[in-house]
Parts: structure tokens; sequence; C-alpha cells
């Protein structure tokens, strides 16, 4: 199989502990990477340095750590590691989630049997505080076809799951810093493209959620972004102007009126699963 880079943006909010359960997470893949390659998004802490610190002294062919000046927020920071990865096909990973071992080598049969796709995601199972303790899942489509209808309304695509070709990304523009919306903005951008996409119908990611989680999905930030992603859909995607207007109202409503408990409640009765998704 290609070999492939493993990608991760970490900033000076990061836990110590989380990140190390992260890193070993991508160590433990039963398809081997050949690169992991660690944005700092500005200064850390003394002791996420040392964590990082101490991987890359332990394997130096292996982990890349590429340090940035100050903060640019994610979509900067990933734009900054898809460019300096040295593989073509570079898969995403959060500093505090966890991939399952079988992950990368699912992930790239897929890749392998489908060469004609850009991107290739998975499902994720959320959990608190340990991954026996799983609240619910998110299941995102398998086809292409599927994936493109998905888009007009929700992210297609479960983003720490992707593994995605560095060429195409690039050449449909990379990553942009849109708050809350870096990775669907992108997605929208590369299948006007033409780019095509699928999912696997297999668990990739436990993805760690806490009450923060649904509060980073609210305020004035995360609703200008969603007016960029919106706007974005209108002139890529071929959303009407009153699915744009709906989707606008939408987004006002769940990002600067509704209180964040009853945002929670939203997600996990009405965007979510309780039903573990089939593996392939």
């Amino acid at each position: 199989m290609e070999d492939y880079s493993f990608l991760m943006s970490v900033y000076h909010k990061e836990n110590p502990q989380l990140l190390r359960e992260a890193i070993e997470s991508m160590l433990n893949q039963t398809q081997k990477s050949e690169e992991i390659f660690i944005v700092c998004d500005g200064p850390l802490t003394s002791e996420l340095d040392a964590v990082l610190e101490e991987y890359r002294e332990k394997a130096p062919k292996l982990f890349t750590v590429f340090r940035l000046p100050k903060n640019i927020g994610l979509g900067g920071a990933l734009a900054e590691g898809i460019l300096h990865c040295r593989n073509e096909l570079v898969a995403r990973m959060d500093s505090d989630d966890i991939s399952l071992p079988d992950r990368m080598e699912k992930t790239l049969a897929f890749f392998c049997q489908n060469p004609d796709l850009s991107v290739v995601g998975g499902q994720i199972a959320e959990f608190s505080g340990s991954i026996s303790k799983v609240l619910d899942y998110r299941r995102v489509p398998a086809s292409d076809s599927e994936i493109r209808q998905m888009l007009k309304k929700r992210n297609p695509m479960n983003h720490v799951t992707t593994v995605m070709k560095r060429s195409d990304v690039i050449a449909c523009g990379n990553y942009e810093n849109v708050y809350g919306f870096e990775d669907y903005v992108l997605w929208a951008n590369m299948l006007h493209a033409g780019k095509h996409f699928g999912n696997i119908d297999a668990l990739c990611v436990y993805v760690r959620v806490d009450d923060d989680m649904y509060k980073r999905r609210s305020g004035k930030k995360c609703y200008q972004g969603a007016v960029v992603l919106e706007k974005t859909l209108k002139n890529n995607c071929e959303i009407t102007r009153f699915e744009y207007m709906k989707n606008i109202a939408v987004r006002f409503i769940g990002y600067r009126v509704i209180p964040n408990f009853a945002r929670k409640v939203l997600y996990q009765t009405m965007l979510r699963e309780k039903q573990i998704p089939q593996h392939s």
C-alpha cells in the first residue's frame, strides 16, 4: 500500500496526556505511517513541548514538528501542514481523539479499490472520559452521490477520519480559516471542482466530547463561519436561494439563539445515532 502522512495541529490549550494517547493510537496502526506531521499552532506549554520532543527523539525520521511563530487557527495550521507533508496521502488526526488500530488499513484498502477518489473518510463514535463510555455515533453516507446530496445541508464527512490526496487539496485551494467550518468549505470547493469522495462503513475514530464542545459550536464567530460556508455552498453546490436563506436561519438559531444545554440535546437526539456502524 502507498505511504501516507498523519497530520495533526496542536495549540497551547491542549491536554498533554490526551495528546500522548492520540499519538499512541497513530503509532499502533496495523498499517504504519511513514510520517507523523505535527503543526504547532503558535507557542505551546512546556508540558506539550516535552511530549512532542520525547516522541521526536525516539523516532526523528517519523516525527516532523513544524512550528508556527503565532497562533493562526486550525484552517491556517492545516493548510501549512498539507503544503509540507512529504506523502501524497494525508490522514487527519486531532490531538485528543483515538484512532482504531485498523483505521488506516481499511481506509487505504478502500483507496486502492477506488483510485479515482480524492477523499475517503469513515464513521466516528463520540465518547466521554473513556472509550468504554460511548455516547453516540455520527454516521455519514458511503457513495459520492449521497455525499454530494448531504453536503447541501450537513457536513458529509467526519473530518478526523479523512484521508486526502494532497495534490487535489492544494489544487482546490487548500484549507481556509473559516472558524468551525474549515473542512466543510474545503469539501464544497473540492466537490465543485469535480473531485470524488467516499466513506467506509466502519468505525474509524473515537472522538472525545464534553460540554465545551457544544459551547465551541456557538457564538458570533461560529455563526460568521456558517455564513461563509453557506455562501460557498450557494456559489459552488447549486443550492437554491430558498435553501440558502433557510440554512442561514437554522444556523442563526442554532449558533446564536438556543442555550448550550438545548444545543447538546439537539445534537444527541437529532444529529447522532445510538447504533454502532457496521464494520466492513
